[in-house]
């Protein structure tokens, strides 16, 4: 099904004469709508997460490679489906993301104690930049490869912040919303793909590793959360005997 073929950019007509009986025009319809609620949920998604960082003016409790994989996971994800012609309602999210990822990534140069030198700075642009090139000027026959490519990506953005969240006791600027919204929607993802792109099993495990992993920062978030306690400041965990920090 072709989003071009598409009326009000949900359904073919068939199915909109059909809808009422149709279960897999209900489906589609069902999937067209969550789609477009993602994307729509997904243009402030990150916002908590960069309004933290600037009223703290602070990333402490952020971990500079689960910063840097996250972007590299969405230019990955954003590039497989533009050159795959995915229809917009089944990534139009990870393009608004990969801005505000952009945003963070930003804002962790600028506010990071041990800030990059401006050839670290340089070099990383440039690892970006040749992500997004090589991942569009691969053959048709490798493309299907990306989403495989980016499960240890995912595996590095997350599973570092989970030990600092671990170790640290507390979440630190991690914002909690952010958190919530990141497992919601890789969660909803799994059965939108379904039914829009299908059984691309690399998209599916891609998905299914992210909801897990956020789910579990999710977790986190429950467990430590605590607003009168300050990162940083006051007994550690261990001197505590208990974790009770600020998410």
């Amino acid at each position: 099904m072709q989003d071009e073929t598409l009326l009000y950019g949900l359904l073919t007509q068939r199915c909109w004469d059909g809808i009422a009986s149709d279960f897999e025009c209900q489906k589609a319809l069902i999937a067209k709508l969550l789609g477009y609620l993602l994307i729509l949920g997904s243009l402030t998604v990150k916002a908590p997460q960069i309004s933290k960082i600037m009223v703290a003016k602070s990333v402490d409790g952020l971990a500079p490679s689960s910063i840097y994989s996250d972007l590299i996971i969405y230019i990955v994800n954003a590039v497989y489906h533009i050159v795959s012609g995915s229809p917009f309602s089944a990534y139009g999210e990870i393009m608004t993301i990969l801005v505000q990822n952009i945003v963070i990534v930003l804002l962790l140069w600028y506010y990071m104690k041990n800030r990059p030198s401006a050839l670290g700075i340089v070099g990383l642009m440039a690892v970006f930049l040749g992500t997004t090139v090589g991942c569009a000027t691969l053959k048709m026959e490798h493309l299907m490869l990306l989403p495989y490519s980016n499960l240890p990506l995912i595996v590095v953005a997350k599973v570092p912040q989970i030990m600092i969240n671990h170790d640290n006791g507390h979440t630190g600027q991690l914002a909690s919303v952010t958190t919530m919204l990141n497992f919601v929607g890789a969660t909803i993802r799994i059965l939108t793909t379904i039914q829009e792109v299908g059984w691309d099993l690399g998209l599916l495990w891609m998905h299914g590793l992210s909801s897990f992993l956020n789910g579990v920062l999710a977790l986190q978030v429950v467990l430590y959360w605590n607003p009168h306690r300050e990162v940083g400041g006051g007994a550690s965990k261990k001197e505590e005997g208990m974790i009770m920090p600020r998410s």
